[in-house]
């Protein structure tokens, strides 16, 4: 191995152990571990060639300039998340409010007409007349509609032919989803999908909720790749479905397989925010599939994205000190 890629590599594992380490919240530990990789390798520097030189330099840069980046990323994704689980709380009592209203009212408006029905029927013939229809044997039809009004923030998106139950069954799911409590998520789906079975919203987050509570557990996996499946039939742009596929993919190890989910999903939007760690999945791919060149783009496309990102940039270091081996 040339000396670039053992400098390339000491130094890499050096960041990468502090990126894992900064999981648990070691700001100052990444700190003190990308200052001993830049002075553990600082004075061999001088040994690579140009083209090398630059690389090693600039990615230190860039190491260097999202320290601070990756503390306050942190910090946003927590509000993000507690604010998320608020406003979907009160999404659905509004929700559900409206639609009780509507229905109240849908109701009351059957009720007026059945009174009025029966005040037009002579009493001579009334014996011969079937008895009039409740207001509750036309309710599924009028819930459908008033629960079709709910907006969609509420579940995720309304049953065609639902009823309350099921719009609360998906909600509740929802706010279980977003708390982390993926058992009581997917019960919540799983009742969602006995009333209605065609739910794409419900059987999406029913298999992702079984996916995130049982990670790496295989034994559950061809059940969440058939509901996955499914999904991407009817909505082949799903970017949860493909991203879960994707990492099925990786967790067996069939890297060709899990990098085409993760390029499909890159390919609904190439410019979005999120299209950034299928871009690190997809690399990551690449690399363990032994194509060193492919994962190296797929990184430095991430920094050209966002040019302070830690983890692309230590990536990006160690696919090119694979291609040197």
């Amino acid at each position: 191995m040339r000396t670039s890629s053992k400098l390339i590599l000491a130094a890499t594992g050096l960041i990468l152990s502090a990126l894992a380490a900064y999981e648990v919240g070691s700001i100052a530990g990444l700190r003190r571990d990308l200052r001993k990789a830049m002075d553990g390798i600082g004075a061999d520097i001088g040994t690579l060639d140009e083209r090398r030189r630059s690389e090693v330099t600039e990615l230190f840069l860039r190491l260097e300039a999202g320290l601070g980046r990756l503390e306050l990323r942190s910090e946003k994704a927590a509000r993000a998340a507690s604010s998320s689980l608020e406003a979907l709380s009160r999404s659905f009592e509004a929700g559900r409010a409206a639609a009780e209203a509507r229905l109240s009212a849908l109701q009351a408006a059957e009720g007026n007409r059945n009174v009025a029905a029966s005040a037009a029927v002579p009493a001579a013939a009334a014996a011969a007349v079937p008895a009039a229809t409740p207001a509750s044997a036309a309710a599924p039809s009028a819930e459908a509609k008033a629960i079709a009004a709910v907006p969609a923030a509420c579940a995720g998106s309304a049953p065609a032919e639902g009823d309350l139950a099921a719009l609360s069954e998906l909600a509740t799911g929802r706010a279980h989803f977003s708390a982390g409590e993926f058992a009581l998520a997917r019960d919540r789906f799983a009742a969602a999908l006995r009333l209605h079975s065609d739910n794409l919203t419900a059987r999406l987050y029913s298999a992702l909720s079984l996916f995130k509570l049982n990670p790496g557990d295989a034994g559950s996996y061809p059940l969440v790749e058939r509901d996955l499946r499914l999904v991407l039939e009817s909505d082949p742009g799903q970017k949860d479905a493909l991203d879960a596929l994707g990492l099925i993919a990786m967790e067996r190890g069939e890297w060709r397989e899990a990098e085409r989910y993760f390029a499909r999903r890159i390919g609904i939007d190439p410019a979005a925010a999120d299209a950034v760690e299928a871009r690190k999945r997809a690399g990551l791919c690449a690399l363990y599939g032994g194509r060193p060149e492919d994962a190296a783009e797929y990184f430095k496309a991430v920094l050209r994205t966002l040019p302070g990102d830690a983890e692309a940039a230590a990536l990006t270091a160690k696919a090119l000190a694979a291609e040197d081996e």
